[in-house]
């Protein structure tokens, strides 16, 4: 309906000229948007979609269409990443899924826990360094222990498997890393004892030499070697230190001429 608006005992003044033309302006819009003089009220605004505090974002459709095998190696793949900027302890579960790209809940589908998490991503770690370490032969166990300094002092420069692992051992006693670290550090050792008894029944290695002790003292090396690209050492300790000191280490062991030191 069309909005009649009268102008009573005004004459053609110019102030009632320019009334009407006021008027006038206001019934075409009126009339253009289809409203009336007394439908004037303000239109409701459409209602935003209420968000659920806590919602979850749905998964990318990569996420969909992987393995449980595939979500696990994305969760410790993101776990890496965020290790890398914010250290173990700031290696949070919402940094991970942002990482991964997907909610919290989801990666909770994966791991059951954070402390799970970074158990996997250890392993990961330590299968992968023990992997790097052996991917040589050897004709003895003097050849192999000489072939595991120089792969060791390469490798922890060519990758950050080491990094990685310091940072882990880092982690409070709640995450229980430690004991996992602990373990498969006593086992590597007992690994290295039995390559130096393996040289003692191939009469390259001293059998008076104590199987055990010369294990931790490689082991002390590669922690010496870590330890240096942590704190940013490379240039002292990893140009020639650390493989001199690995070498002494040899040489206490070592039979010469057919006979022992």
């Amino acid at each position: 309906m069309k909005a009649t608006l009268r102008i009573q005992e005004m004459g053609d003044t110019a102030f009632a000229v320019g009334v009407r033309r006021t008027i006038e302006r206001t019934e075409k819009s009126m009339i253009n948007t289809g409203e009336d003089a007394g439908s004037r009220t303000a239109r409701p605004k459409p209602a935003r979609r209420a968000r659920k505090k806590g919602g979850r974002r749905p998964a990318p459709a990569q996420w969909k269409q992987m393995s449980p095998e595939e979500r696990k190696q994305a969760v410790i793949q993101a776990i890496l990443h965020v290790m890398a900027k914010h250290g173990v302890q700031g290696t949070t579960t919402a940094r991970i899924a942002a990482a991964v790209g997907v909610s919290e809940p989801t990666i909770y589908r994966v791991f059951p826990s954070r402390r799970a998490m970074l158990r996997a991503t250890a392993e990961k770690l330590w299968q992968q360094r023990c992997e790097e370490l052996e991917s040589f032969t050897a004709s003895d166990a003097m050849d192999y222990l000489r072939k595991l300094s120089e792969q060791h002092t390469q490798g922890i420069q060519r990758t950050r498997v080491s990094r990685y692992l310091q940072e882990l051992s880092l982690a409070r006693p709640s995450d229980g890393l430690r004991d996992y670290l602990r373990s498969v550090l006593i086992a590597e050792a007992e690994r290295l004892a039995q390559i130096v008894e393996q040289g003692k029944k191939e009469g390259c290695i001293r059998p008076d030499a104590d199987s055990w002790e010369v294990a931790w003292r490689i082991m002390m090396v590669h922690w010496l070697e870590a330890t240096a690209l942590r704190h940013g050492l490379e240039d002292i300790l990893l140009r020639g230190f650390s493989t001199r000191v690995f070498k002494s280490i040899l040489e206490d062991i070592a039979i010469h001429n057919g006979a022992a030191d």
